[in-house]
Formats: C-alpha cells, structure tokens, sequence
C-alpha cells in the first residue's frame, strides 16, 4: 500500500478525536501495541506508546514547550482508560528511580519498584489500576 493511500486510510478510518486540548490521532502498530500521537493544530507535541495486554507503557513524551500544561496527564489518563477496560489491574513502565515525571503524576501515585517486573531486570514505576 503507498503511503498516500495509507493516510486517506488513516484520515478516513481513524479520524482525529478531540480531547480537552489536544487532537489525538492513533496509529495501531501491532495487535494490543497503541501508539498515539497528540497535535495542537498542526505541531505533534506529544506521543504515547503502551501494551494493552499487559499494562506496560513503553515510552510517554511530551515537547519541552508542552510540559507543565496538562498533556503527559492526558495521555496518561486516557491509557489508563483504556488498560481498564482490558481489565489491566496494574500499569508500569522503565525509568530511573529520579524521573520527574514518574515521580510526580497523580501525586506520587505510582510507586518505584527495582525490578519493575518479576522478569523484567529493570527498574520502574507501577500503579494499580
């Protein structure tokens, strides 16, 4: 498939969804594997990349002109939204003991755990959900 028919595709099939400030457009790389793009306007300002299948959140990014503004907790909120009604229970993710973001969201509400998963030898952040 070329790429132009691709984004008819996605323009036509997965239209954006409007969120409180952002637009969201989603773009499914593999089966229970999301990635999310977040735009102001026309500027991609922010993506997630999460399993559905078993909680983890692979990589959350926000620009550095859009921290501090609510969007790494809106996408957080709406990954969540979506572990639940997988019945996800717990929700984790790799980073440093000292990640700011990891440390801060939901008032500390995620928890630092060395290792993040039994057979993961790395360390994280997990939430129950």
């Amino acid at each position: 498939m070329s790429l132009s028919s691709l984004n008819y595709l996605k323009r036509q099939i997965m239209p954006q969804l409007k969120l409180d400030k952002f637009n969201m457009e989603l773009i499914i790389k593999a089966p229970n594997v999301f990635f999310k793009q977040y735009y102001d306007n026309i500027d991609l300002v922010g993506y997630v990349y999460y399993n559905i299948n078993n909680g983890k959140i692979e990589l959350l990014y926000v620009t550095d002109n859009y921290r501090n503004k609510g969007l790494g907790k809106e996408m957080l909120n709406n990954t969540i939204h979506e572990m639940k009604m997988n019945n996800i229970k717990e929700i984790w993710c790799s980073a440093s003991k000292h990640h700011e973001f990891w440390n801060s969201v939901y008032n500390g509400a995620f928890t630092y755990r060395y290792p993040v998963q039994p057979n993961i030898n790395y360390p994280g952040f997990f939430m129950k959900i």
